[in-house]
């Protein structure tokens, strides 16, 4: 259905078309809007990673909702204005191709911003190169999503460069202070894996999401991989520019008595002994944590620090002081972790290790 408009209005759609330079401009304001909108979203996606959701399975999730929002957005600013934030800041409006005075209607509206995405898609950031080719070099000025959809973009030449320069600068400032001042000091960071110590989980180069907020609804849980800086009282069994972000996987919790012998971990409760089950470990440890009789000479940590440790069931037994975790590298034998410098307090722990994006994307 047609809405007419009265002729002060029609005099705001001249024939101008739009040039390929005022289309740009317009749709890097957009781009803007849509990047603040994106940096909200990203901000859910790592809560919801702290809560323990999946993040690998969430991004597709993400990725839908900034791509409903960018349709909606679009359709429905051009189907009660004429014009998105962009548009109205360089002076721009879409119109129908037969009639300037008829509303293009929520449904051509929306069928324009989706194929508007979806050329977007296929064809990379930089404003859907092969859509706005035809703006470029015909003499119609047309992009093609406005052929598919009969419409085209006009100008009224009024733009409003300064309001454009700082909505730009704007969304461009609120990116950095969000992504340097919030996220990566305070929410997450991406890390890589130096050494292989955390082989094959995290093999060599490696690279993962540090997710600092982990933590906020629950302690530390045993199998959860974590990155932390090294306790004062290990820092003589480190190298001197190492001391920030080490990584390693939780085995012991507080409380726990762990002893490690014929390459497994074991933990005694209640008078019991049990396997603790790790399929992820391909490299056992050859050697016994701790020792009976301190044979592994001063570096051994736990026969050094006897105070920690009990005989039982024939063995003898690490007890995990309180706010305290005992931490292994998965490649047992080329690790260097609790089992040579005892154990990781609670307050040295950055946060939880959440997916790996290099060199594959998955959960960890």
């Amino acid at each position: 259905m047609s809405v007419p408009i009265v002729p002060e209005q029609i005099e705001r759609f001249p024939a101008k078309p739009a040039s390929f330079g005022e289309r740009l401009l317009a749709k890097l304001v957009d781009y803007a809007v849509v990047n603040v909108f994106s940096t909200v979203v990203f901000a859910l996606w790592i809560y919801l990673q702290a809560v323990g959701i999946s993040g690998v399975s969430m991004i597709a999730g993400l990725v839908s909702v900034m791509g409903v929002f960018w349709v909606l957005y679009q359709s429905l600013l051009t189907m009660a204005r004429r014009q998105t934030l962009g548009y109205y800041l360089t002076g721009l409006h879409v119109v129908s191709e037969k009639d300037e005075a008829m509303s293009i209607g929520f449904r051509r509206s929306f069928v324009r911003s989706l194929l508007d995405l979806v050329f977007y898609i296929l064809t990379g950031y930089l404003i859907g190169l092969a859509d706005y080719i035809p703006i470029a070099v015909t003499k119609s000025k047309r992009a093609l999503h406005d052929h598919i959809t009969g419409t085209r973009v006009v100008s009224d030449s009024r733009a409003q460069y300064g309001l454009v320069a700082a909505s730009l600068a704007g969304s461009v400032v609120f990116v950095f202070v969000m992504t340097f001042c919030v996220f990566r000091p305070l929410l997450m960071e991406s890390l890589y894996m130096p050494t292989p110590s955390m082989a094959p989980t995290i093999p060599v180069n490696g690279s993962v999401v540090l997710n600092k907020i982990a933590y906020i609804t629950h302690p530390p849980r045993r199998g959860d991989i974590v990155a932390f800086d090294i306790p004062e009282s290990a820092s003589s069994y480190f190298p001197p520019d190492i001391g920030h972000n080490y990584i390693k996987r939780i085995v012991g919790l507080p409380g726990d008595e762990i002893t490690m012998t014929g390459g497994h971990v074991y933990l005694y409760s209640e008078g019991r002994t049990q396997i603790l089950p790790e399929p992820n470990i391909v490299d056992r440890y050859t050697g016994d944590v701790p020792t009976a009789h301190g044979d592994n000479g001063p570096d051994d940590w736990f026969t050094r620090r006897r105070s920690s440790l009990s005989h039982k069931a024939g063995r003898w037994w690490i007890t995990v002081p309180p706010s305290e975790y005992f931490v292994l590298g998965d490649n047992r034998n080329d690790s260097n972790d609790s089992h040579v410098w005892g154990f990781l307090p609670r307050t040295s722990i950055n946060g939880r290790i959440t997916m790996m994006f290099m060199p594959q994307i998955r959960d960890l």
